[in-house]
């Protein structure tokens, strides 16, 4: 290292990934470029390198970010740069801004290239107009402002620009323009990353509902988004968005063609084809949000290679032996009314004071923040003082569960303020958070209301698409509801906010709208290939509405025949284990409802027993088929359709258990039926004829 050269790039260890995209542009461009981490030898001392790497280069290029701020050596690193160029006329020391933080101190009053939210092309003129000392002006004319950043592409070899998004990646939001803190917890989130053994790269996330979890994770995966290339979020509060999220990875170009699967692959098995894939790959961040327990997820964390994996739950205890716990706690008072006062654009010493009580009134729970935030901020007229007054008017017990009282109390009265001003302005944005409050928290379908606005009460029965968009609009204008395309986001606390509001009847009509709306909407035949991307947007709704129905006990025929269309989709889909857990609820749920002789109820023990036939459990399976079969031919009789398929079933199970002559035996009952009661030529009767056929070649009958 004893050449000369042009640049010496001082960073710290957090932002890597800029310095090396920072030294390939300037090398690109002829100059010659001293960086840590491609120039310091191993085993030399560190000091002694950058000794010699600010003593031989002529100029020194500043990546600015709050982690460089706060490291130890940064400023020792350009210090004797400003000392041989005070006033900045020779340009000795380049100050290129990544992240926004103010420059403090001697960098105050420097000029510095900022590439914050620039994309690549932008970012390279500007370092290289700023290296010669040129104008920033571009060759060509500057585009449009309206218009999206065009898309560039960089050399293989070259590294990723640091502001681009990974190649994979699924984060449902944008990132918090007013996100605040948490600076140790990113810091650990950071650490955990290089860690040397695998459960110390998972970290699990823990804490109350609204403390800001996942918008902890949402900042460190665009902050960090240059470490990774894959980046994948995963619903994991029910088991059905757990599995298929997972699998879901499976189908991204750059996995397909290393897995090969086919379209109709069984989501476990492509869900066990991912994992094996991470754990042979390096720079991928796996997400699972909101998980419920630590014994769900053993099965699907990736148990070796160099990625991270980041766990959100409100389970607080058991995930020591799964990953690294990192309790997330409300945020300090300092910066709760920080937040509060940037959120607000409010400013001077009453403001400051107002942030300091409000934000020790809510506690610092940031979900609270925000609700108090987007309230006075939708209001226009409202000072922090002034919302802090009303609050402590507006406290009153709201919510009959069994929850952390203080925490509740302070986010449901929150709420209540922007849904008391709803009512009074737009009473059906009012009913349409009422509506969402019985369905799933996350990615309710618009289309979905508009398509069948019929099966909803006042006041959201005649409203018309454009109403449903005023609606959407002013939710979105107190926080109450965020949109991601065309799905709605409920925050959990919210939807038992609005539930503990409502009286036993409107509960109960509520409840019956929300079952009767995913009823109509959920596609049928859901066991079709063609119908599996709607079916599987729509099971967390139909499991919720359903779950709903037999709580307040309306309506138990539409929502168990919605659930059993949901269990029909799981078991076409490989769910196996799910169907039979939803089949077990069906089947006690009707037996209670409709009796064990009952049709419906008989179907539901042979779709049980064909689950546990498809799990291996085959000595389960048959004794159900045998249950199912003897009910059929009490209650509908010997020839009935559906008693002779239960009697296929029934002979099936006989065949798979090594019984074949009594498979035989019943394949030629239920043929004779068949043939008597359907024809000959009926698609049932021929079913049976091939499956004689197979009983009789095991038995030797060529």
């Amino acid at each position: 290292m004893g050449q000369a050269a042009d640049f010496f790039v001082s960073y710290t260890s957090a932002d890597r990934a800029w310095a090396e995209w920072i030294a390939w542009q300037l090398e690109a461009e002829g100059y010659q470029v001293v960086v840590q981490a491609w120039d310091f030898t191993p085993g030399h001392d560190w000091v002694h390198e950058m000794q010699q790497a600010t003593a031989i280069a002529k100029r020194v290029v500043v990546v600015l970010s709050p982690a460089y701020l706060g490291s130890a050596h940064g400023e020792a690193e350009w210090r004797g740069f400003y000392a041989d160029d005070p006033s900045g006329e020779r340009g000795l020391l380049l100050v290129v801004r990544i992240e926004q933080v103010k420059p403090p101190g001697l960098l105050k009053t420097r000029v510095y290239v900022d590439l914050v939210d620039q994309d690549a092309a932008d970012a390279r003129r500007m370092l290289l107009a700023a290296a010669r000392g040129a104008r920033g002006k571009p060759a060509e004319e500057p585009e449009f402002p309206g218009r999206a950043a065009k898309p560039v592409g960089s050399g293989a070899e070259a590294p990723r620009f640091p502001g681009e998004l990974p190649p994979i990646w699924n984060v449902p939001f944008h990132p918090n323009p007013f996100f605040t803190g948490r600076d140790l917890l990113l810091a650990e989130l950071h650490a955990s990353h290089s860690a040397p053994e695998v459960t110390g790269r998972r970290v699990a996330l823990t804490g109350l509902g609204g403390v800001g979890k996942s918008q902890l994770t949402v900042e460190y995966a665009y902050r960090r988004r240059a470490d990774f290339d894959l980046v994948w979020w995963v619903r994991a509060e029910q088991p059905t968005s757990l599995l298929g999220d997972y699998a879901a990875l499976a189908s991204q170009p750059q996995l397909a063609a290393d897995l090969g699967l086919a379209p109709d692959t069984p989501q476990e098995t492509a869900m066990a084809a991912v994992r094996a894939w991470l754990e042979h790959q390096q720079r991928w961040l796996l997400v699972l949000d909101n998980a419920v327990e630590p014994a769900v997820l053993v099965d699907l964390l990736p148990r070796s290679g160099s990625g991270q994996v980041v766990i959100t739950s409100r389970t607080g205890i058991g995930w020591e032996q799964l990953a690294t716990p990192l309790p997330v706690e409300v945020l300090h008072a300092a910066d709760a009314a920080e937040f509060l006062l940037t959120r607000t654009k409010q400013s001077g010493p009453h403001a400051q004071a107002a942030a300091t009580t409000l934000a020790e009134t809510l506690g610092g729970l940031p979900l609270a923040l925000e609700q108090a935030g987007a309230f006075i901020t939708a209001s226009g007229t409202i000072t922090l003082a002034g919302y802090a007054e009303l609050f402590a008017t507006q406290a009153r017990e709201l919510l009959r569960r069994g929850q952390p009282v203080g925490y509740q109390h302070t986010v449901a009265t929150t709420w209540l303020l922007a849904l008391e001003t709803l009512q009074q302005t737009a009473p059906a944005a009012v009913g349409l958070l009422t509506l969402a409050a019985f369905l799933a928290p996350d990615d309710l379908p618009q289309p979905l209301l508009a398509a069948h606005a019929e099966q909803l009460p006042e006041p959201l029965a005649a409203a018309s698409q454009l109403t449903l968009a005023d609606a959407v609009a002013a939710l979105r204008r107190y926080s109450l509801i965020r949109v991601i395309g065309d799905g709605l986001f409920v925050h959990r606390l919210l939807q038992t906010v609005v539930q503990a509001e409502l009286d036993a009847d409107a509960e109960r009509a509520w409840v019956s709208a929300a079952v009767r709306l995913v009823t109509a909407g959920f596609p049928y035949p859901s066991n079709e290939v063609a119908t599996w991307p709607e079916s599987e947007r729509l099971l967390p709704h139909a499991l919720a509405v359903a779950e709903h129905g037999e709580r307040v006990n309306i309506e138990p025929e539409v929502w168990l025949r919605l659930q059993t269309e949901a269990a029909s989709y799981l078991w076409s889909r490989g769910q196996y284990r799910q169907a039979i857990t939803l089949d077990e609820q069906i089947l006690t749920a009707r037996r209670r409802v409709l009796g064990d002789d009952h049709p419906h109820t008989l179907t539901t023990m042979n779709n049980l027993a064909a689950s546990r036939r498809a799990l291996g459990d085959l000595q389960g399976a048959h004794d159900l088929f045998e249950q199912a079969l003897a009910g059929y031919r009490r209650v509908l009789g010997d020839d009935h359709p559906d008693t002779l398929t239960s009697m296929n079933n029934l002979a099936v199970s006989r065949r798979a258990l090594g019984d074949l002559q009594g498979a035989r035996d019943l394949h030629e009952q239920t043929l004779a039926a068949r043939r008597r009661v359907l024809g000959d030529d009926h698609p049932d009767t021929l079913q049976s004829r091939n499956n004689l056929a197979q009983v009789r070649q095991e038995l030797g009958e060529l």
